[in-house]
């Protein structure tokens, strides 16, 4: 399944690469070199180069890829927490802006495309047709993207304000991802 994911990935690290840095640091250009060459999608053409070929890593290769991985969850929370720290927390809660923006994020976009997998009949595709296209909808479903928050620090372009929208979208997708996942086992 984390095939499956891995071309999410790719698309997702496209729009981040492009419409994304875009959006944040107002760059109309966009350079095709970091997107082929971003280090995610290198990472994932070499997985698929390597599950193809059936390569086995090395143990001390694989265990800091293990090591790295652990990782990433929490350094994210890390840059996060750094950013909110420096904030009225009380003020947070009170934005209408970022309650709009996560159940855009949260409720309509997995709502959308749980719509359309239930109406194209996508899932009969493959053998494991309802697996794969749950793999897409709780990707679709997670919570905004750290790097977005990242971006926005390094571009200086109100990184405070996409650290509350990522922790918000956090904080609330504990209750909306298994709603998603109910009404997804109820259509499908």
């Amino acid at each position: 399944m984390v095939f499956y994911a891995s071309g999410y990935m790719i698309v997702q690290t496209i729009l981040l690469w492009t419409h994304c840095k875009f959006m944040i640091s107002k760059d109309k250009s966009f350079d095709l070199k970091k997107i082929l060459f971003n280090i995610n999608i290198l990472s994932i053409l070499i997985g698929i180069i390597l599950f193809f070929i059936q390569v086995s890593l090395p143990v001390p290769v694989t265990s800091a890829m293990n090591s790295m991985s652990n990782l990433m969850g929490p350094l994210s929370m890390f840059v996060i927490g750094m950013l909110l720290a420096k904030m009225d927390l009380k003020a947070v809660f009170r934005k209408k802006r970022v309650y709009f923006i996560c159940f855009f994020r949260l409720i309509v976009l997995p709502l959308v495309i749980l719509f359309i997998f239930v109406y194209s009949g996508i899932d009969h595709i493959a053998p494991n047709g309802t697996s794969i296209l749950l793999i897409s909808l709780l990707a679709a479903s997670a919570p905004s993207a750290s790097t977005v928050t990242q971006f926005a620090q390094i571009y200086d372009n109100n990184p405070g304000g996409a650290s509350v929208i990522n922790a918000m979208s956090v904080i609330l997708c504990v209750v909306t991802m298994p709603l998603m996942i109910m009404i997804y086992n109820m259509l499908i």
